[in-house]
């Protein structure tokens, strides 16, 4: 075999898997892929973790209880209308 042919032959070999940036991006989307299936776990357990937060509070802030009045509120605001229709019957 001359030289040339074997290394002909060498080149024919290393371009068969395809350029050798094609075979760089490849195992960089492949890294990049696993990395991201680590990830997303992660990232659900974050966002059930804020969602659950999210709800206590707007429990705590809209709830039941913090949509009443109680006796000494209810006064005021009966005070606070009767003074207000006798303004405008006035």
């Amino acid at each position: 075999m001359s030289p040339t042919r074997s290394s002909d032959r060498a080149d024919e070999l290393h371009w068969s898997a395809g350029p050798p940036t094609r075979d760089i991006a490849s195992n960089t989307e492949i890294i990049s892929s696993k990395s991201l299936q680590r990830e997303i776990p992660f990232k659900m357990t974050e966002i059930d973790e804020l969602t659950h937060d999210l709800s206590q509070h707007k429990r705590l802030r809209y709830g039941k209880r913090s949509g009443t009045l109680d006796a000494a509120q209810v006064g005021l605001l009966e005070e606070t209308l009767d003074a207000d229709r006798a303004c405008r019957r006035a």
